[in-house]
């Protein structure tokens, strides 16, 4: 899992809705990966390589309910079912099975990502990492890479906001150069120190960086950067 880019999983029997899912949680900024196959849920998400599980029963198979227990025991990512009944009986069946949420197809994009949205703040939390919705004077979106400094709208990049939400869960700390690296981009093997220079440069420019302001990105030579929010920026 990558901070700042939510991964889900999708298990989902039918194609066509796996694809539409796929578009509109990767629109949101997360990735998405799909299965078809109930099965490959222990293997895929390893109980721990998902933010949200996102499961979709057939319910033609009577073995629906206990496929959907088993999601639930894979591991500690919320799960999130969508039900092609909006019955009460096959709901409580859900919410008995153990899952966190329940959307009734069909469903549009926007209730499917406020979904998700909520589930992925239950999962910050319990990490102890802080609310996505504000850090301060920040307020981070995840349906966009939007940022919002009290009140007033800063379009950002994906990277470019992938990098201050990293930044941001410093809480005023000093982040490794590694560290904020790996968080942004991943693992892959390769340095992006020039890379995260350049974003840094683009934030500072967005965002503002006069000593004197409220929001602050300070570089600490040879060990990484700090987000400093001053006591005028703190929530009120």
């Amino acid at each position: 899992m990558l901070f700042g880019r939510p991964s889900v999983l999708v298990i989902d029997w039918d194609a066509g809705r796996r694809r539409y899912i796929g578009r509109v949680l990767r629109a949101a900024g997360c990735t998405v990966t799909g299965f078809a196959d109930p099965a490959e849920v222990g293997r895929a998400s390893n109980g721990n390589d998902c933010d949200v599980l996102l499961v979709s029963p057939d319910l033609r198979q009577e073995d629906w309910q206990p496929m959907v227990h088993a999601c639930c025991l894979a591991g500690p990512a919320p799960v999130l079912v969508l039900l092609e009944d909006d019955g009460p009986a096959a709901v409580a069946r859900v919410l008995d099975a153990g899952a966190d949420d329940c959307l009734v197809v069909p469903f549009d994009a926007a209730d499917l990502s406020a979904r998700v949205l909520r589930l992925l703040r239950l999962v910050w939390q319990r990490r102890g990492m802080a609310p996505m919705n504000r850090v301060a004077g920040l307020q981070l979106e995840l349906a966009r890479p939007r940022v919002r400094v009290h009140g007033r709208d800063i379009p950002l990049t994906k990277l470019e906001y992938r990098t201050l939400w990293v930044l941001a869960q410093g809480e005023g700390g000093v982040l490794p150069f590694s560290d904020i690296e790996g968080r942004v981009w991943g693992n892959t093997g390769k340095p992006h120190r020039w890379a995260l220079r350049r974003v840094i440069h683009n934030l500072r420019r967005k965002l503002g960086n006069d000593p004197s302001g409220d929001i602050l990105l300070v570089a600490e030579p040879r060990i990484g950067y700090r987000l400093r929010l001053t006591n005028s920026s703190a929530p009120t």
